[in-house]
């Protein structure tokens, strides 16, 4: 969703990935990951998905950028 222009807010599209982004830090947390993890993640993801999702390539950093701020 990031890699299409969508970012975190309170409407819209946006909203559905706020709370995409805060269950996956939920989820994190059950599993007692205590550093942040998720721009980790995103970027594996990148890379195993990038054959079927070529613009995840060129746009993991500014998928990463958004999901640390």
């Amino acid at each position: 969703m990031i890699s299409d222009g969508v970012t975190p807010s309170n409407k819209d599209r946006g909203y559905i990935l706020r709370r995409l982004i805060r269950r996956a830090v939920r989820y994190g947390r059950m599993l007692r990951i205590k550093r942040p993890f998720l721009a980790d993640i995103s970027k594996v993801a990148a890379v195993v998905y990038k054959e079927f999702y070529p613009e995840l390539g060129s746009n993991i950093d500014k998928v990463s950028n958004v999901i640390i701020e």
